[in-house]
């Protein structure tokens, strides 16, 4: 959104072409957890900037090669094609591999109730550990 701004306030003849319903990106994404939700802001004040200068938008229009032979032809192009999470492929061997930008997007669920739940009894465990070595290690230290 920043470069098709600044080339029409260059006096270049600018049409945004969105393939989703909305602009933002993956900043819709960083914006679903609560502590976040101000990112939406910087969208709407984007959409408003090119909105402003006369940006021509287009939502729900993926760019193909024959637009760009046709339609296109002669235009100087920036193609912004987002970015796709990395997956760690030893991760993909776990039973239930998700990105957080599955999550966030609504594409996955993941069930940290039992893995919060395991985590918390394995803390317990080693806490309680924790806890009977520092009594060994006082003990003994009491003796000397």
């Amino acid at each position: 959104m920043e470069a098709a701004f600044v080339a029409k306030k260059r006096g270049h003849e600018v049409v945004l072409c969105e393939k989703s319903d909305s602009l933002g990106g993956l900043v819709k994404l960083a914006a679903v957890p609560i502590a976040k939700q101000e990112l939406t802001k910087v969208i709407q004040y984007m959409e408003r900037k090119l909105i402003r200068e006369g940006v021509e938008i287009r939502l729900n229009c993926e760019v193909t090669e024959e637009m760009l032979k046709n339609e296109f032809a002669g235009y100087e192009v920036i193609a912004g094609t987002g970015a796709d999470p990395i997956v760690v492929n030893a991760f993909t061997a776990f039973k239930h591999c998700v990105t957080a930008d599955d999550i966030l997007a609504g594409k996955a669920f993941a069930d940290c109730g039992k893995y919060f739940r395991e985590s918390l009894e394995i803390g317990m465990v080693l806490l309680e550990y924790g806890n009977q070595r520092r009594k060994t290690v006082r003990a003994w230290s009491m003796e000397e």
